[in-house]
């Protein structure tokens, strides 16, 4: 008869439990990270198609600088598409619960009037769900459901 002491049955059971935990929020922070720096990217390409799209309108400026309101709006709500959902047709966000409104076109600034000088801007806020927060919330319950970022890009208007 053995004692309980001298009783190894069970121990690799006993290992993986201690393990198990770490590892399980190892892999869990890595699926987080790659889909944040996933979403973070589409994000970035989104806002730049946006600001490429306005920076080569043609007639937003006139000859003296002066800014075309109406052309504004319109190229500012076809951007918006685009820089939404990837296709100035519509269709569904690249990003979850995007809307047009997630991103924000402010009125291109007027660097100099001779030659015409102008830059574009379009920032995006982004609220990106987190699969993996119950994991992360038995560490830290206060930790939220969601992380918000903003992405931002800026450019000349060419005017081609």
């Amino acid at each position: 008869m053995t004692s309980l002491f001298d009783d190894e049955r069970g121990g690799p059971l006993a290992e993986m439990a201690v393990l198990i935990l770490p590892f399980m929020v190892m892999v869990a922070l890595i699926i987080e990270g790659g889909n944040l720096f996933w979403r973070h990217q589409i994000s970035l390409k989104a806002v730049r198609d946006t600001t490429r799209y306005i920076s080569r309108t043609p007639l937003l400026f006139d000859d003296a600088c002066n800014l075309n309101g109406n052309v504004l709006t319109d190229v500012t709500n076809s951007a918006k598409t685009l820089g939404t959902t990837g296709s100035l047709n519509g269709g569904v966000p690249l990003v979850p619960n995007w809307t047009s409104d997630s991103i924000d076109v402010p009125i291109p600034i007027v660097l100099r009037s001779d030659p015409c000088t102008v830059i574009v801007q379009a920032i995006a806020d982004v609220d990106l769900p987190l699969p993996f927060a119950p994991v992360f919330k038995l560490f830290d319950p206060d930790i939220g459901d969601t992380v918000s970022f903003s992405v931002a890009d800026q450019t000349r208007w060419l005017g081609e």
